[in-house]
């Protein structure tokens, strides 16, 4: 799940020490404010407010979004998907490492559905103001469109949920660039200063699972390009998205991250290109057996399970310009077509399966060719999982097969366990069944 999907909204920045009151912060609103009215081409109808927090109301505010809007057990459940897929360590905590990056990235956030504003303390002078300028674009959007009501109806499907966040992050950064560019002063900006925070600020984030940050800031920086039709983050970040561009984007969003990582398969009528969707039938399962969790990964993040050592990893965190060379796919996960996973549970032991489907035999086979090449480390996780829930003797499994259709293959399926006897995985493996939903 793309930052749990709690839609506090960031801008990735670190304090200095003396900042801005809210009597200042309030005086830059009111001014802000008609200045981003006539970059989005769009009005307020509702006041916002302004605050001042510290990270622990940062922290509060964030379990107190996640406590409402998620399911019981969503995150322990994607916790568990996760560490089975080695996209966070081992013993890892999804929530916790979340929580850990966002407070390294947070300079302001805002909370869908309140009106209501928080700079982080300590920030002042043009920084504030361009991290107004961003945040007062969430409120507007918010106003306009609802984003709670958006991200709410994705909360099962962490690839769609990261194509709406796309929008969201997309359109603040996109016009923000564009404040700083036309309204601030440059006189504002402590240029060493400006550059020290954005050094820090990346840092904190790629000492991180990739899982966890390259979506992250994909969302923001891919989330620009998308709106301007381009796949450039420099274009994404120079040029101002139309209003008729956005408010389609939000009228109809984004299915997928291959939409927003190759915007011609959303915008041009002729490539448009949807994702398939795949349907697990659960009814049959041996007594006992229970969901533990169910998403969908997307382009994505399929690219970053078998690029172990690809470009997101080799970020120079001391570069600000850094973000402008991050490549978020590879040609093993371009050709996606659609995919599904679902964790299965008795007691200690586990069953995963990951059903993936690619546009051509080609694009199929070059996933499945690098996902055999990672099943020895998957077993290997999967082994040091076993050892940390009860010491299960049993051999944990990592399947890679490819599914052969009619006329050509276009499907490949992974699955993993733990803590099961082979003739108990046959049964689980058996009942549960998968197709494909048009």
């Amino acid at each position: 799940m793309r930052v749990l999907l709690v839609p506090i909204f960031l801008l990735a920045t670190t304090p200095s020490q003396d900042g801005v009151t809210v009597e200042q912060l309030e005086r830059y609103r009111d001014e802000i404010i008609k200045d981003i009215e006539i970059l989005r081409g769009e009005s307020f109808t509702r006041g916002v407010t302004v605050k001042i927090a510290d990270k622990a109301t940062f922290v509060r505010e964030t379990m107190k979004r996640a406590d409402a809007l998620l399911p019981d057990g969503m995150i322990d459940g994607l916790n568990e998907l996760c560490r089975m897929l080695a996209l966070i360590p081992a013993d890892g905590d999804l929530l916790g490492i979340t929580l850990e990056m966002a407070q390294d990235a947070a300079g302001g956030f805002y909370i869908p559905g309140s009106d209501t504003f928080y700079l982080m303390e300590g920030i002042s002078g043009g920084m504030a103001k361009s991290i107004l300028s961003h945040e007062l674009v969430h409120a507007l959007d918010d106003q306009l469109y609802d984003i709670d009501a958006g991200m709410s109806s994705r909360l099962d499907n962490s690839d769609a949920a990261y194509a709406y966040s796309a929008i969201v992050e997309g359109c603040a950064m996109s016009v923000e660039s564009r404040w700083s560019t036309e309204y601030l002063d440059p006189r504002d900006i402590d240029i060493a200063e400006a550059m020290k925070l954005a050094q820090d600020s990346m840092a904190g984030m790629v000492r991180q699972p990739p899982y966890v940050w390259v979506p992250f800031l994909s969302a923001y920086t891919s989330g620009a390009s998308f709106l301007v039709r381009s796949d450039s983050v420099v274009t994404g970040t120079t040029k101002l998205a139309t209003p008729a561009d956005v408010a389609a984007a939000y009228a109809n969003p984004p299915r997928s991250s291959e939409q927003v990582l190759h915007p011609e398969k959303y915008w041009d009528a002729e490539r448009r290109d949807d994702p398939r969707s795949i349907e697990f039938a659960t009814d049959d399962l041996p007594s006992g057996w229970r969901v533990v969790c169910e998403d969908t990964l997307g382009e994505i993040a399929l690219a970053l399970l078998v690029d172990t050592i690809g470009t997101p990893l080799e970020i120079d965190a001391t570069n600000p310009l850094a973000i402008f060379q991050i490549e978020y796919t590879n040609q093993v996960g371009e050709g996606w077509g659609g995919d599904r996973v679902i964790v299965l549970g008795k007691e200690e032991a586990r069953y995963l399966r990951l059903v993936t489907v690619w546009d051509t035999p080609r694009d199929a086979a070059e996933f499945y060719g690098a996902l055999i090449l990672f099943v020895d480390d998957l077993e290997e996780r999967l082994e040091a999982i076993s050892r940390l829930t009860r010491g299960e003797k049993e051999r944990p499994r990592a399947v890679a097969t490819l599914a052969y259709g009619e006329s050509d293959v276009r499907e490949v399926v992974l699955e993993l366990s733990y803590g099961l006897r082979r003739s108990k995985l046959k049964a689980v493996a058996t009942a549960l069944r998968h197709s494909e939903v048009q």
